[in-house]
């Protein structure tokens, strides 16, 4: 993706209220696409996005029905900056480079009093539109590709997206074990492609689509009886890395996702 863009949030660093949209940035624009539009508690269109905060290092307008609270991290140089997306503006993620890998990650946090992030018993979409940079996954910090998630591997509970060699998966944790679902679609980098995933009655699904193209979703399922699924508040969803409860991204298997992402959500109850 060539031409400037403009930098999210660096860690200690105060957002401007204002930004200019960029283009001639060499992405492929394509239709709204058959799978639904981001909607639920959480939805990061990173349109109306950017305005500083007393007390925060930046934050992200939350244009969906949940109470939140959001944050940029960052280390190693890592930066998110805006780019042209689908539509309007997107957030783009550090380039890869081998030592140190840069890392950047949105960390978004349940609001005081309530968490309407937490599924518990109830069903759960979640997903994105995704772009991948030409190169990713190249070193011992940076071997996967993670999206949106809540929970790390091995928590209690977790809700995952991820891009494993380029291969979308879904996966979750309840409190009856987990379940992963992986597509037989590999990313083509510097495409957008549209990924949702849903819990739903027992059965875990991911469906893949091809924005550059008029293609049905590709759509994988298994059988997931996990049981409810539960966070604790202090746990925070956390988008393009991995991030611990308190929020600071992981310095060892960040599996840092290089590429651009909009649209992202997270859809607990319908």
């Amino acid at each position: 993706m060539t031409g400037p863009s403009r930098r999210l949030s660096r860690s200690g660093a105060v957002l401007a209220a204002t930004f200019i949209l960029v283009s001639g940035s060499g992405m492929t624009q394509a239709a709204n696409g058959t799978l639904p539009a981001a909607s639920g508690d959480l939805v990061l269109s990173f349109d109306g996005a950017l305005s500083p905060r007393p007390g925060q290092a930046g934050w992200l307008d939350n244009s969906g029905t949940g109470a939140v609270t959001t944050s940029v991290k960052t280390a190693s140089g890592g930066s998110v900056t805006l780019a042209t997306g689908r539509p309007g503006t997107a957030a783009k993620f550090p380039a890869f480079a081998p030592t140190p890998t840069p890392a950047a990650a949105l960390v978004v946090r349940p609001a005081a009093g309530g968490d309407a992030l937490s599924p518990g018993k109830l069903p759960i979409r979640w997903g994105a539109d995704v772009y991948l940079s030409k190169a990713s996954q190249k070193s011992a910090t940076d071997n996967g590709a993670n999206v949106v998630q809540r929970g790390l591997y091995g928590d209690p509970a977790q809700v995952k997206l991820q891009l494993d060699a380029d291969q979308p998966s879904c996966r979750v944790q309840g409190t009856a074990g987990s379940a992963t679902v992986v597509s037989t679609v590999k990313l083509r980098p510097t495409v957008w492609y549209r990924i949702h995933c849903q819990l739903r009655a027992g059965e875990l699904t991911l469906q893949v689509e091809d924005l550059s193209a008029s293609a049905t979703p590709t759509v994988a399922r298994d059988k997931a009886a996990v049981g409810p699924i539960s966070f604790s508040s202090s746990v925070p969803v956390t988008v393009g890395a991995k991030c611990d409860a308190a929020g600071q991204i992981l310095t060892s298997g960040t599996d840092q996702f290089n590429g651009t992402l909009d649209n992202v959500f997270w859809d607990v109850g319908s």
